[in-house]
């Protein structure tokens, strides 16, 4: 099992490129580019942390059960960013078809996977399409790892609304409380519908990734002055904050409140490291990275399937680098006619947004 771990890891530094302490990368530094790679080698960590959690085998694989939350937290820090850095360059055009894109890009591939999923439940659980509905708003829906997608399309949608009400290139406090306000908000109402502890223990992180987007020229500047103390402190503090969170009892407040602080320290290490470190030439991250959300998406029902069987059962070795393998196949597949109906979207939702 470990031997999966080091593969993963070696692909990880597969030609990347890293600078002197001294200096730091340019205004590419966490690029669309970049950021993709980093989602391709972010929902292969998520894969490996789920598949973990599925087996005992391996001497350091089986931590990999602790660290599935280092991979939402790149999302949230990921997609705060991007939707910031587009929206401080051009507020009117940007926002005028955000809503139609960026939830047509994501619900188009979950409503795909609902229907792979349902096919699949019906046949072997008989499960009913009202049942299958019912999850989506019960708190385990019936697409696996799915609660993402779901935060995703609150988080568009109050990010819309604080940026139409009140994003101001000179004066943006109320555009960033608003934005604060509707995390927590979030986070009140999961806790109250007694959600798994996953649905919103990252969230918080894709403020940060605004935040960072917002106060981006003041940041580096600090950082080109004081980066390796300022990585250093931050390396410190996730270290000391995910051993206490391992020691805490999970599902605990005190766990809840340790890990919330975690991944408000691992949110800043992720540009913080891109700074330092180059992955655009690694391809097979890059590849992976643009077939994410299938990936991510789709590696719990082929794990389910694989678990059905004996010989997977028995083998862990072999379960593991099946569903790998597997995952990102079935992964390419759909995203093919993903892909196309995604491009048929945005082209019908430009002439109507044109048109209007």
């Amino acid at each position: 099992m470990d031997l999966l771990l080091l593969i993963y890891l070696l692909t990880i530094l597969f030609k990347i490129k890293n600078k002197n302490l001294k200096k730091l990368f340019g205004d590419n530094y966490f690029s669309q580019k970049q950021c993709t790679l980093l989602k391709g080698m972010l929902a292969v960590l998520v894969m490996l942390h789920h598949i973990s959690n599925a087996i005992t085998g391996g001497y350091l694989f089986r931590y990999l059960y602790h660290f599935g939350v280092f991979g939402t937290v790149g999302f949230f820090v990921i997609s705060g960013y991007g939707l910031t850095v587009r929206l401080n360059q051009d507020r009117g055009n940007y926002l005028k078809g955000f809503l139609p894109n960026r939830l047509g890009v994501i619900i188009i591939p979950y409503s795909i996977f609902f229907v792979i999923y349902f096919i699949y439940a019906h046949f072997t659980n008989d499960c009913s399409l009202s049942t299958a509905l019912r999850s989506l708003y019960g708190g385990d829906p019936i697409v696996k790892n799915s609660w993402y997608i779901t935060a995703m399309v609150y988080l568009y949608i109050m990010y819309y609304i604080n940026a139409k009400l009140f994003f101001n290139r000179n004066k943006n406090a109320l555009f960033i409380l608003g934005n604060l306000a509707s995390i927590i908000l979030y986070m009140i109402i999961c806790k109250k519908l007694h959600y798994g502890m996953w649905w919103y223990n990252t969230i918080h992180c894709f403020f940060i990734g605004i935040i960072w987007a917002m106060c981006e020229k003041k940041i580096l500047s600090f950082l080109k002055k004081y980066y390796l103390p300022a990585l250093l402190f931050d390396i410190l503090i996730v270290v000391l904050l995910f051993t206490a969170k391992d020691k805490t009892q999970r599902g605990s407040n005190i766990n809840y409140i340790i890990t919330l602080f975690f991944a408000l320290a691992f949110s800043v290490f992720v540009p913080m490291i891109c700074l330092k470190i180059d992955f655009s030439k690694n391809f097979v991250m890059a590849w992976i990275g643009t077939i994410s959300l299938e990936v991510y998406l789709i590696h719990g029902l082929i794990m389910e399937i694989l678990l059905k069987s004996d010989i997977f059962k028995s083998n862990e070795i072999l379960f593991a680098s099946a569903t790998v393998l597997i995952s990102l196949s079935a992964a390419y597949f759909v995203h093919i006619p993903i892909k196309k109906l995604c491009c048929l979207y945005k082209s019908l939702t430009k002439q109507t947004l044109k048109s209007s």
